[in-house]
């Protein structure tokens, strides 16, 4: 199982409020549905999990997407290694249970200005492999 952590908007590069990436919740309150594209994703190519952050009606929220229908990757040539697979990322009505829901610890980390990307990264993904863990009953 890899996972990755989808930061970079394909229109934003690391402003992530001026991302486009948007997640709406179905009419029942059990799914979202996300819209949208991530550019520069390391390891995107090979990822079975992405770390989404997306625009809700809450402000920024991230959410835990597995691949699936409606994910699509294309693998970005670059000057490094092609062992990194970097992607540009697709999500076109990509329907995700709630419970896929981040914890607001990494919701308010994304929303600091103050932040750096790297740590940003660090911290979503540390959560977020716990949240997986947690899914797949391995905590």
């Amino acid at each position: 199982m890899q996972e990755t952590l989808c930061l970079l908007g394909a229109f934003s590069g690391s402003d992530v409020a001026g991302m486009r990436t948007r997640a709406t919740k179905t009419l029942d309150g059990k799914f979202w549905i996300i819209n949208g594209t991530k550019k520069w994703i390391t390891n995107g190519t090979f990822a079975d999990y992405f770390t989404v952050p997306c625009h809700t009606d809450n402000g920024i929220t991230i959410i835990l997407v597995k691949r699936g229908e409606g994910v699509n990757t294309k693998p970005i040539k670059t000057m490094y290694s092609a062992a990194a697979g970097t992607a540009f990322v697709t999500l076109d009505n990509v329907k995700v249970p709630i419970e896929n829901t981040s914890v607001p610890k990494t919701v308010a980390c994304l929303s600091s200005s103050q932040t750096s990307t790297t740590s940003t990264g660090c911290s979503a993904t540390s959560d977020y492999r716990k949240c997986i863990q947690v899914r797949l009953g391995r905590l």
